[in-house]
């Protein structure tokens, strides 16, 4: 098969030290591996100019992902993010909390955004407390919304956390500031 010719507006991955992969669900086992990956390039004696984090997911384990976003924001290298395939729920949060103007998407990506979903069991006040843990979580959503794109609370809850999921097209997550920018990737 032959190979696309790479254009000027492709990313170019052979110029990009420091690469790694999150694919596939949120998991704390995943998460684990790429902080241990941030960590380890921001204390390395020669750490490179810029990560780049390709991701391709449907989501999965919030907090496993705001643990993620929190090393992100800690890193002293700036992270690109790459959203290829289908970014959506925690993967979608994590993408967008990739160092800004450097959050580029591909232009057949999937982007979907929506509220979080939780199940539980147990006695009424097991209940009650859960609720009010539901609730720290929708605002730590919002907020990390609000810190991503600069949209007011309202169009948050309005145009990416409704009732219902989202679908995206990349033009459309570009507009309402979710990346910076939409790129083909060059090999």
């Amino acid at each position: 098969m032959p190979k696309r010719k790479t254009t000027q507006e492709d990313i170019e991955l052979e110029k990009s030290p420091g690469i790694a992969m999150l694919f596939g669900e949120v998991t704390t086992e995943l998460v684990q591996e790429l902080c241990a990956w941030i960590i380890g390039e921001n204390i390395s004696e020669h750490p490179p100019d810029t990560l780049t984090l390709m991701i391709n997911s449907p989501g999965g384990e919030l907090s496993s992902a705001f643990a993620l976003i929190e090393i992100m924001q800690g890193s002293r290298i700036p992270i690109r993010t790459i959203g290829l395939g289908e970014i959506a729920s925690a993967g979608l949060i994590i993408f967008m909390s990739g160092t800004k103007g450097c959050r580029i998407l591909t232009p057949t990506c999937s982007v979907m955004s929506h509220h979080f979903s939780a199940g539980v069991a147990g006695n009424y006040h097991e209940l009650l407390n859960a609720n009010k843990e539901w609730g720290f979580i929708h605002k730590r959503i919002v907020d990390q919304y609000m810190r991503c794109t600069t949209l007011e609370e309202s169009v948050v809850r309005e145009k990416l956390i409704p009732n219902q999921d989202v679908f995206l097209s990349p033009t459309e997550a570009l507009e309402l500031g979710l990346a910076d920018e939409i790129k083909g990737i060059g090999v």
